[in-house]
């Protein structure tokens, strides 16, 4: 397994050093590879963000995209088709290798809604992987944390992932918990289709709702301590050869140095 990171996180602590050499200075602890957001590109388009990555010595491994390409209709729908088939062709042009679909879809009101949009799910990803195919893109989907969407749960994902056998799943460690999942049965199912994943905590707010790892007000705020069996999903992780990226997530708090640092040393004990 090899650690990356998302862009977005470094830029949130960028200080007088700067971002390139902020991304350097994760290269040097042994992050080896970084992921853009759509949301990045407000700061500077994808080549740019190439050459900042690369030039930092890191692998840009993958491009997440929110466009809604199931539940947009008519001109809205078109236009986001053609944006994702946009950036599939400049990801290829830039040898990046994954384009992750996460689109922002309306939730389902109705278990009809619910089953509908399951169905346009797997038309609509896997109408962008065949545009993909022979490309130097892999198209991949990833669980949600939404009980009104239908790739939230571990049946309803794999009920998609079954029928598009040439889509990547990226498992995120947290999402199946707040649809009350788990994620060590999750990994069973999915192991033999995943190409990439995402880590992050959970902990219980005061009052109990479920927040994002090292949110404030918290008892924890370190990387594996939260309600998440994190130590053994990763070591089954590595001792069955998973060879992909768990990429580092943290969302709630700053993004400061000493907790970037914490959850980069927790994750690379699981690394290669």
């Amino acid at each position: 397994m090899k650690l990356s990171h998302y862009v977005i996180q470094v830029r949130k602590m960028v200080d007088s050093q700067g971002f390139d050499k902020m991304l350097a200075r994760y290269r040097s602890m042994g992050i080896v590879g970084a992921d853009v957001v759509e949301s990045d590109l407000a700061f500077d388009d994808l080549k740019g963000h190439a050459r900042s990555i690369r030039g930092a010595g890191m692998e840009f491994g993958a491009f997440v995209e929110t466009a809604d390409i199931v539940t947009a209709e008519g001109k809205d729908l078109e236009r986001n088709v053609n944006l994702v088939k946009g950036y599939i062709d400049e990801l290829d042009r830039l040898g990046v290798p994954m384009i992750m679909l996460a689109p922002g879809v309306r939730s389902a009101d109705s278990e009809e809604e619910f089953y509908a949009m399951r169905e346009k799910m797997v038309e609509s990803y896997g109408a962008m992987a065949d545009y993909a195919e022979g490309s130097g893109v892999k198209v991949m989907i990833e669980n949600q944390s939404v009980p009104q969407r239908a790739d939230s749960y571990i049946r309803d994902c794999k009920y998609i992932i079954d029928r598009l056998p040439k889509v990547g799943f990226v498992l995120d460690s947290g999402n199946f918990f707040c649809v009350g999942d788990d994620v060590l049965k999750a990994y069973d199912v999915f192991r033999d289709r995943m190409v990439h994943s995402h880590i992050k905590d959970w902990e219980f707010h005061d009052y109990g709702r479920i927040i994002r790892s090292n949110m404030p007000p918290i008892r924890s705020s370190k990387m594996g301590q939260g309600l998440l069996p994190l130590d053994e999903l990763l070591t089954r992780m590595k001792n069955d050869g998973y060879d992909g990226s768990i990429v580092l997530e943290i969302n709630g708090l700053p993004f400061t140095s000493a907790l970037m640092d914490q959850s980069t040393e927790y994750l690379l004990k699981f690394c290669d």
